[in-house]
Parts: C-alpha cells; sequence; structure tokens
C-alpha cells in the first residue's frame, strides 16, 4: 500500500489474528508514531482515539475520524 502524505489513507486487520506491517517511512520519523503507541500498549495505557489524535496532532498528522471517512467497525 502507498500511503501519500495529502491523501486519506488507513489500515485494518479483518481477520482473527495478530496482524503484522511493514512500513517504510521517507522521509525518517514518522516511526515515532507507532513506537509510542506500541509503547503504551506495553504499559497497558487506555488508546483512545483523543490520545491517538493528540500524537498524531503533535509529530504534525491529520488522523481522520472513523464517522468522517465511513469505515465500519468490526
Amino acid at each position: 500500500m502507498f500511503g501519500s502524505r495529502y491523501l486519506p489513507h488507513c489500515f485494518r486487520n479483518a481477520g482473527d489474528t495478530i496482524g503484522h506491517l511493514i512500513i517504510i517511512y521517507t522521509p525518517a520519523g514518522n516511526e515515532r508514531f507507532f513506537l509510542q503507541l506500541d509503547e503504551w500498549t506495553e504499559h497497558g495505557v487506555d488508546i483512545t482515539f483523543e490520545k491517538i489524535k493528540t500524537l498524531a496532532d503533535s509529530m504534525g498528522n491529520y488522523l481522520v475520524p472513523q464517522e468522517a471517512h465511513g469505515a465500519q467497525e468490526q
């Protein structure tokens, strides 16, 4: 998947098992977002959309709320 910088994009695990992603960023640095999410997960932090949005905002990213792009929750 190519996730263009200026085009909203998303991904989800449609299966019942743990999924794995390999993400390559150019330029580097945006991987800090996922590293922080991983750290929160390891420490049992309750990860809410607002926390993810605040983190994304702090890194210059913009999150599109689920209801704005029509994705269905499973």
